[in-house]
């Protein structure tokens, strides 16, 4: 409790004792430690942002660093780190142009 309340995120604390994050926030829970929302650390923006132009998905990156893809996505975008298509991805591709 101590760690968390000092700054200690809870992916970190898991990290430490070899638990699940789920874990460490039921038991902060147990002792009425209110949460807060842990996002992607300030120093691994610059990490973060070099995977994803490597190739990295939001959803990789995101399981890394303990957080969401969407939370990444949100960070990646406020640094001006331009989102790939989703055709880039892999998963899509664009239409194929019908003026044959």
């Amino acid at each position: 409790m101590a760690a968390y309340l000092a700054g200690a995120s809870t992916t970190e604390l898991s990290e430490t004792y070899g638990i699940h994050r789920r874990t460490v926030v039921a038991h902060l829970h147990r002792q009425e430690v209110p949460l807060r929302r842990d996002g992607l650390a300030a120093r691994h923006t610059k990490a973060a942002a070099r995977l994803y132009s490597e190739g990295w998905s939001l959803s990789q990156i995101a399981t890394k660093y303990g957080t969401t893809a969407n939370t990444v996505r949100a960070v990646l975008l406020a640094h001006g780190v331009e989102m790939r298509k989703p055709w880039a991805r892999g998963r899509l591709r664009p239409a194929p142009d019908s003026a044959d």
